[in-house]
């Protein structure tokens, strides 16, 4: 009987499966179908899990038809995530010493706990900043954190996309809309003493229901070519509402020929901070050639739904 009901459940199981590695073979920008290249690893992870289930709890004719699923499923999931596996090659090499710190947050607008986030901010100790989803309570909340960087820019707003951008580094840092006027992005073209570099930091919409994901993955490629344009080495760092390995997030690399510092060194989720098994990497830190990294890492919980990400790199062209 428990064998009976087990494989009952096993099937059950194996039908999601199938059914979520097959809905994002469709070209549908439609959230419900979009969604399912999120959990990609987790669905994995249960393919996996159901393997030996299906073999102990299926008779035999049964059996090998949910076998092949699983395996065919897994190994389909397996060819969009391996890059972000432990075992997978390093795309980016992690050079000794320090280098220019570059921290980004979605502080979350409904939160409440500035007092952690003013603490992160003076502890991580960067040289460049980016928060986003800052509305007015929260610009005065980091105001005194931020005293000392004289170099911002910044887009105060209660819709969720605010942005502010703060810099020790002179230069120039401007609020850019690349393809609607409620998702903000952010160039800067900094001076630092291997060479000016630019970090563009972005913010789009996520892929939620009533919507469709045309809209942030336009605005993702038309930001990786803002500061393609410029001709200079890139830092792209961000929310950006899209797991790494969709074909979105792979075409922003393509465009703004980026490269990224998670690849071979584990999947380093980022959202959701609340969960401990839900989480997704989003939150994104890119580079171009001509940028050497000393540090790419995954923060500590400071009270939002994201966890922190934490950049430090230097030019090295002239």
């Amino acid at each position: 009987m428990m064998r009976r009901v087990l494989g009952g459940l096993v099937l059950l199981l194996t039908a999601g499966v199938a059914v979520a590695t097959l809905l994002p073979f469709s070209v549908s920008s439609a959230w419900w179908v979009r969604m399912w290249d999120f959990p990609r690893l987790h669905v994995l992870a249960l393919a996996v899990l159901l393997l030996p289930l299906a073999w102990w709890a299926l008779p035999r004719g049964v059996r090998g038809w949910t076998l092949l699923v699983l395996l065919a499923a897994g190994a389909w999931q397996t060819s969009w995530v391996w890059r972000y596996l432990p075992f997978a090659p390093e795309t980016v090499e992690i050079a000794d010493g320090a280098g220019i710190r570059i921290a980004a947050l979605n502080v979350l607008q409904t939160n409440d706990g500035h007092a952690a986030v003013r603490d992160w901010i003076a502890e991580v100790d960067a040289d460049v900043l980016l928060l986003m989803e800052t509305d007015a309570v929260w610009a005065e909340a980091v105001a005194p954190a931020l005293e000392g960087y004289d170099l911002r820019a910044e887009r105060i707003a209660d819709d969720f996309y605010g942005m502010i951008f703060a810099s020790r580094l002179p230069g120039e840092a401007e609020i850019v809309f690349p393809s609607r006027d409620d998702e903000p992005a952010v160039v800067a073209r900094l001076e630092a003493e291997g060479g000016p570099f630019v970090v563009v930091g972005v913010h789009p919409h996520p892929p939620v229901p009533m919507t469709t994901v045309e809209e942030r993955d336009r605005q993702i490629e038309l930001a990786a070519e803002l500061g393609h344009d410029l001709e200079l080495p890139v830092a792209a760092v961000g929310d950006f509402n899209d797991v790494v390995w969709t074909r979105a997030s792979v075409r922003y690399r393509e465009i703004g020929g980026f490269l990224d510092p998670r690849e071979g060194r584990g999947v380093a989720a980022s959202f959701d901070a609340r969960s401990w098994w839900l989480r997704f990497p989003i939150d994104q830190a890119l580079v171009t050639e001509g940028l050497t990294v000393h540090r790419f890492e995954i923060g500590r919980d400071v009270g939002s739904d994201h966890f922190p990400v934490i950049l430090e790199v230097s030019p090295t062209g002239g």
